[in-house]
């Protein structure tokens, strides 16, 4: 099983939209934006990218899932998963779609 080091795995986790090869498309299109002078993050993206074309999707499976924690809501004491962390105080929130214009 790949590897990844502690530098790795927080860009994984900022960067993975939850496939392998999403996550290699985000990395590829993050390196495009760098600055000159960003070299350790060229270098680490650089670093992720051949592990992640190496690994196969059910590889990159079992290394995310091991980033991430899983976090079982109880559906009879929460209405979503919002409420479960306590963050909308208003039912109403949810229904707003955050792309409309405020006036």
């Amino acid at each position: 099983m790949t590897t990844f080091t502690m530098e790795e795995q927080n860009l994984i986790c900022l960067y993975d939209p939850g496939s392998r090869s999403g996550l290699i498309y985000e990395l590829r299109e993050m390196r495009r934006e760098l600055m000159p002078d960003e070299d350790d993050l060229e270098a680490l993206t650089r670093s992720v990218l051949r592990k992640l074309e190496r690994m196969t999707d059910e590889e990159y499976f079992e290394v995310t899932q091991a980033l991430v924690p899983f976090y079982p809501l109880d559906n009879e004491s929460y209405m979503d998963e919002d409420a479960a962390f306590g963050w909308s105080l208003s039912p109403d929130w949810d229904a707003m779609d955050p792309d409309t214009e405020i006036e």
